[in-house]
C-alpha cells in the first residue's frame, strides 16, 4: 500500500508521522543514514511482502537535504548543524522561487507530486492556505470533478481558499477551521457540501 503526500514544507513531519505509523517514508533518495537520488523507487520488502509506503513529495525541498561541494545532493539525518562542505537544498520564498523550482531535485519532486495529484482519488489538505501557485492549480481542476472530494483542516481558512470554495467549481468538500472558546455557543458555520449555507 502507497499513501502520497505533497508538501511545500521543508519540515520533516510527514515523514515522521509516516515512520511513527509504521510506514516507510519515501523522499526521491535511496534509504539509509546516506541517501543518493534514486533512479527507480527503491522499495522494502518486510519477508516476501512490500511494506507500506508513504511517498513524501517535498516540492521545495528538504531540511534534510544536502548539496555538496562537487555539486552532489544528499539526503542525510537529523543534525544539530549543517554539516561542512554542503549547503541546504530548500526553495525559499522569493524572486528566485520559480527559476529554482526548475533545477533538481525539485523539478522531479514536482513531477511526481503533479502525477500524484492527478491519479488522486481525494484530497486531505491540512493547514494548506491555496496560496501556492506550484500546487494547486491541477489540485482544483481535479476537485471539479464530483467523484473527488476536498477535506481542508486548517487554523483558519485563507481568503483564496474561501473564494475557491465558494466559486462553485469545487464539486464536493468540507472545510474545517479552529474556531475561539468564546464562539463555542454559536452554531459552527458550514462550509460544503453542496446545499449547504456559509
Amino acid at each position: 500500500m502507497e499513501l502520497q503526500v505533497v508538501t511545500p514544507n521543508y519540515d520533516r513531519l510527514a515523514e515522521y508521522a509516516a515512520e511513527a505509523a509504521g510506514y516507510c517514508a519515501y523522499t526521491g533518495f535511496t534509504f539509509g543514514m546516506f541517501g543518493t537520488r534514486a533512479v527507480d523507487v527503491p522499495r522494502i520488502h518486510l519477508g516476501r511482502r512490500p511494506a507500506r509506503t508513504v511517498n513524501v513529495w517535498k516540492v521545495h525541498g528538504s531540511l534534510g537535504w544536502f548539496s555538496g561541494s562537487d555539486g552532489s545532493i544528499v539526503a542525510l539525518p537529523p543534525l544539530g548543524a549543517v554539516p561542512s562542505g554542503f549547503t541546504p537544498v530548500i526553495v525559499t520564498p522569493g524572486t528566485e522561487k520559480y527559476r529554482r523550482t526548475h533545477e533538481e531535485p525539485f523539478r522531479s519532486a514536482m513531477h511526481s507530486a503533479d502525477d500524484a495529484v492527478a491519479r488522486a482519488s481525494a484530497f486531505l489538505c491540512i493547514g494548506y492556505g491555496f496560496n501556492d501557485d506550484h500546487l494547486q492549480p491541477l489540485m482544483m481542476e481535479r476537485c471539479t470533478r464530483p467523484e473527488v472530494p476536498l477535506v481542508l483542516i486548517t487554523k483558519e481558512i485563507s481568503l483564496t481558499a474561501h473564494r475557491f470554495l465558494k466559486s462553485g467549481r469545487c464539486s464536493r468538500y468540507v472545510a474545517l477551521e479552529e474556531v475561539p472558546k468564546w464562539h463555542a455557543h454559536v452554531q459552527p458555520r458550514s462550509a460544503g457540501w453542496p446545499g449547504t449555507a456559509r
